[in-house]
């Protein structure tokens, strides 16, 4: 019997068909739609948030029925670095300092109060200790699924490379771009690593293969 089911695979193929055909639809159509689709409260900032919040439903509903508590644990600390994921995403941070709470300049600038810095850097540490947790105890089961071609593995990789490169181009000159279409592909890129994301948790969910805590799924 197969390991990699072929559907899968062909799900992750088919949905970068559709972010590169969405993508060319909106930048290049006669006007079908507005480029103000990709503003922080367009559209497509709102469907990325959206899709997040999904995922972590999905990762809500593992922890709910885990029946180890490694495991539950587990869905527990994915579930927060989601959290902070789409507080990132939605520029959560601004209820109460204008200031990027990732950046070091925060916590040594004297003009932002005590309590805001302990409750930002608290919330940092944290979901820097989850991400450390998460990846010491699954980092071999996710290779070794990847080197199997899974599909919730694969997909996860496509994710993190999707997000990685919105995050070089948000840093580069291109994000300072004067045309709309070429600044706008950060978002995109944004929006397509949050449907890769939510089409992780759904292949591993639905899927066959290799599973995330090193067991045939079922």
């Amino acid at each position: 019997m197969p390991t990699t089911p072929p559907s899968g695979n062909a799900l992750n193929a088919l949905g970068l068909f559709f972010c590169i055909n969405l993508y060319f639809l909106i930048a290049l159509g006669p006007e079908s739609f507005s480029l103000s689709i990709f503003d922080d409260d367009g559209a497509i900032s709102i469907l990325t948030i959206c899709l997040i919040l999904a995922t972590q439903v999905f990762v809500l509903y593992e922890m709910a029925v885990a029946t180890k508590v490694d495991h539950r644990m587990g869905w527990v600390l994915l579930a927060y670095i989601l959290q902070v994921y789409v507080m990132r995403e939605t520029d959560f941070h601004r209820s109460f300092t204008a200031t990027n709470v990732t950046k070091g300049s925060f916590y040594l600038s004297a003009d932002n109060p005590f309590l805001e810095k302990l409750i930002a850097g608290t919330v940092l540490i944290l979901f820097l200790l989850a991400l450390v947790y998460l990846a010491t105890k699954y980092a071999k089961a996710c290779l070794s699924a990847l080197a199997k071609r899974t599909p919730w593995a694969v997909a996860a990789l496509i994710w993190f490379l999707l997000l990685f490169l919105s995050q070089l181009l948000d840093k580069s000159a291109l994000n300072d771009a004067q045309d709309l279409r070429i600044k706008n592909i950060e978002e995109m890129l944004e929006f397509s690593a949050a449907i890769y994301l939510f089409l992780t948790i759904v292949l591993y969910k639905f899927g066959r293969g290799y599973d995330l805590l090193g067991a045939r799924a079922k």
